[in-house]
């Protein structure tokens, strides 16, 4: 299998919290929610090891892909967020320092 030509965007979410945090990207639960409900309407939820395979040539990748991450590893994000993540595909990426 041969790595793909178009690679899906990755979306980067820092926090996701009732009261967003004026010192870093954040929004709310429900505009988080929001975000996920529309993005679901025209891309295909991809996981970021199925990228990875597919970067390596193990994988194919779906038409639309979009890969969900979560920076900083914040309990907030955990908490609010892997909820309402479509089909639960998002990852959580921790930082060393917060563990």
């Amino acid at each position: 299998m041969r790595p793909p030509l178009w690679y899906p965007p990755i979306l980067v979410y820092h926090r996701v919290h009732p009261e967003p945090s004026r010192e870093t990207p954040s929004m709310t639960p429900q505009e988080f929610e929001r975000q996920m409900e529309i993005l679901a309407q025209r891309w295909v939820p991809t996981a970021l090891p199925t990228l990875v395979r597919a970067l390596e040539g193990k994988a194919s990748l779906p038409p639309r892909g979009v890969v969900v991450t979560f920076d900083d590893g914040t309990e907030d994000a955990y908490r609010h967020a892997f909820p309402v993540d479509i089909e639960q595909k998002g990852t959580l990426l921790a930082t060393k320092a917060f563990l």
